[in-house]
């Protein structure tokens, strides 16, 4: 986890936002795939740690690559996850190739897709 921060909003809603460098895998789908392990592991232990009246928003970073060589830190995978959807999740059985359907919101860059 390379960067945590919490907002209270003007409704009174707590947001929880996390940046993670994702893992530089091997094939993209290992590093998707272990994208989505990270963020549903972080939220399990949050919310089993008693965050359950928030909202989490993930934003996980990778270093690119450009056509002329250069490297540089990007964001590749934004998702949210509200306090109604993580009640719902059997964190024994969750499914990690099923996180972008879990989530309620999702985006990934198009270098992992």
């Amino acid at each position: 986890m390379s960067e945590i921060r919490v907002y209270e909003l003007y409704d009174g809603t707590v947001r929880i936002e996390m940046r993670i460098a994702l893992n530089d895998n091997l094939t993209v789908d290992m590093v998707r795939r272990s994208g989505y392990r990270d963020v549903l592991e972080v939220s399990e232990g949050l919310y089993k740690a008693g965050f359950t009246e928030y909202e989490f928003y993930f934003f996980g970073s990778l270093p690119l690559v450009d056509v002329y060589g250069n490297s540089t830190e990007a964001t590749v995978l934004k998702a949210s996850l509200s306090p109604d959807t993580l009640a719902r999740i059997n964190w024994e059985q969750v499914l990690i190739e099923d996180f972008p359907r879990i989530a309620d919101s999702f985006d990934l860059h198009r270098a992992l897709e």
